[in-house]
């Protein structure tokens, strides 16, 4: 159910999406919010990155953690999901890159979390943002990072989801990415 049609790089990652090379308006004729061009993505991605380079969230990360509040049972506000995406607080982000290019990643960052929001809510599945090896490899890894880091600012909404068997191995897939991720890491 994932799709991907474009590709373009983005921190010495290619990246690919499910949307046109056009840059999309925001909202659809029946009012959902369309999926951002590769262009706003590649924009998104280098405001996260002036931010912090090294520890803010890259655009597929970012593309799970949003996933993974869109499907959080308990809703989870901005003044606590933001930290974790900008890896500093709102303020000292809006210090580092000025309030001009911080107003603009706020506006890229709500519509892309609403895109993700809407594509879950309509039930047909989602086109994930997901980086490529040098073998041209889709992983699909910092994805699932990111839903899981969703899914820690809520555990205990999350927990009825252990006590049933069927919903436990929805996730499975998610945790053996994280886990290979985590093994990867520790081999280098």
């Amino acid at each position: 159910f994932f799709k991907q049609k474009t590709a373009y790089e983005i921190r010495n990652c290619d990246w690919s999406s499910d949307v046109c090379s056009s840059d999309l308006e925001a909202v659809g004729l029946d009012g959902a919010v369309m999926p951002m061009s590769d262009e706003l993505l590649a924009e998104l991605d280098a405001l996260l990155s002036a931010i912090d380079p090294d520890e803010s969230m890259a655009v597929e990360e970012l593309d799970g953690f949003f996933a993974g509040l869109a499907c959080c049972p308990e809703p989870v506000p901005a003044e606590e999901y933001l930290p974790e995406i900008l890896a500093c607080q709102p303020d000292q982000a809006a210090q580092r890159v000025g309030a001009e290019k911080y107003q603009r990643l706020r506006g890229l960052l709500e519509r892309h979390r609403e895109s993700m929001a809407g594509q879950l809510y309509e039930g047909e599945g989602i086109a994930p943002v997901l980086g490529h090896d040098e073998d041209d490899k889709i992983g699909g890894n910092a994805w699932a990072i990111g839903f899981v880091r969703a899914m820690a600012l809520r555990p205990d909404a999350w927990s009825a989801m252990d006590e049933d068997d069927e919903q436990a191995q929805a996730l499975d897939p998610l945790m053996r990415l994280v886990q290979d991720r985590k093994s990867t890491r520790l081999n280098s």
